[in-house]
């Protein structure tokens, strides 16, 4: 698997959680920052012994890391914890100026409650102890260990409106991360070959991927990890079930039941985007036939087709799905979650 850049909170949790479904994994985490750093505090990548996701800033810095995990992967038979203080200048062949403190964890294979609770919330980690400690503030229940005394109060007051901030209590350093998912919410409807490379492309971006076909057999095993796969008798009738906010994504195997689910979308007035992959003549077609069926032409506007970026033609899926990436990522993700 690629390594992919900065990671959401869903991003990483999906990830993690399919990783420890079976198998040891490391993750490193962005806990303190001195002067200027690629990444932001609070920052994750994750490590097994053939593959990475997500970053902490490229570079010398990030290929330590990756050794360090997977040196830690081999020596260390439990989970454990441990921090390390980089300089980033002349050793690291890096011109950043500051300093960063890394903290390494080792998971072993099995599941994590503070990783189960929905989002929004907020996590608190320990910084400096031998073996991971988190807590799900917004989830009591889901506390592997006591919060420690007097902690609390310090949570409760007013924090800066940054994702994650640095606290110390009692000699010990925690880090405190809002967790807001980071992620819009994609009705992927089509599980053909390039409904596939859609789906794989996506799932590593700021995405929440609801994936949606009739067609059970046409699911890949193993999943897609952090793409939800939904077999449905009536694909359109998923358009109603879909949050406020919400990017529908078009591509069937049938032109009947692309167009229904584009009617259920357009008459809704909360979609983000609404896409149909084909043809400016299918567009014709479609806006022709929605007309009739009652769609008023300001809503018939916002049907995109073709789909993907202007820049990036091609008939190979993995290249229409690069470009629809690439379109999603321009016109409706913030900066801030890229």
């Amino acid at each position: 698997m690629p390594a992919v850049g900065a990671l959401t909170a869903g991003m990483w949790f999906a990830q993690l959680k399919h990783w420890l479904e079976n198998q040891r994994c490391a993750m490193v985490t962005i806990a303190s920052i001195a002067g200027s750093a690629p990444r932001a505090l609070g920052t994750h990548m994750l490590v097994n012994p053939r593959d990475t996701h997500g970053s902490i800033g490229g570079g010398n810095l990030e290929y330590e890391a990756i050794a360090e995990c997977r040196r830690l992967l081999q020596s260390t038979a439990g989970d454990s914890a441990r921090t390390a203080l980089y300089g980033l200048g002349p050793e690291l062949n890096q011109c950043c100026g500051g300093a960063v403190t890394l903290l390494y964890e080792v998971f072993q294979p099995g599941p994590r409650t503070w990783l189960e609770p929905p989002f929004p919330g907020r996590l608190l980690t320990a910084i400096d102890r031998s073996a991971p400690a988190r807590w799900r503030l917004d989830a009591p229940a889901a506390h592997e260990t006591p919060l420690p005394a007097g902690l609390a109060s310090l949570l409760d007051a007013p924090t800066p409106e940054a994702a994650s901030v640095l606290i110390e209590h009692a000699d010990e350093r925690f880090l405190l991360e809002t967790l807001e998912g980071g992620e819009l919410p994609v009705y992927l409807f089509g599980a053909g070959h390039v409904g596939r490379a859609v789906a794989a492309t996506l799932a590593p971006l700021p995405f929440r991927i609801t994936w949606i076909d009739s067609r059970p057999d046409m699911f890949p095993r193993p999943a897609i990890p952090g793409v939800q796969a939904l077999v449905s008798e009536r694909p359109a009738g998923e358009v109603g079930r879909a949050p406020p906010g919400s990017i529908y994504l078009v591509m069937t195997h049938s032109h009947a039941l692309d167009e229904d689910i584009c009617h259920q979308a357009l008459q809704r007035d909360d979609a983000a985007w609404i896409g149909v992959i084909g043809s400016a003549t299918k567009r014709r077609r479609f806006v022709h036939r929605l007309a009739q069926r009652g769609i008023a032409a300001g809503r018939l506007e916002e049907l995109v087709c073709p789909i993907g970026d202007a820049g990036i033609r091609g008939k190979r899926p993995a290249t229409i799905a690069l470009a629809v990436a690439t379109q999603l990522m321009q016109d409706l993700v913030p900066e801030a979650w890229r």
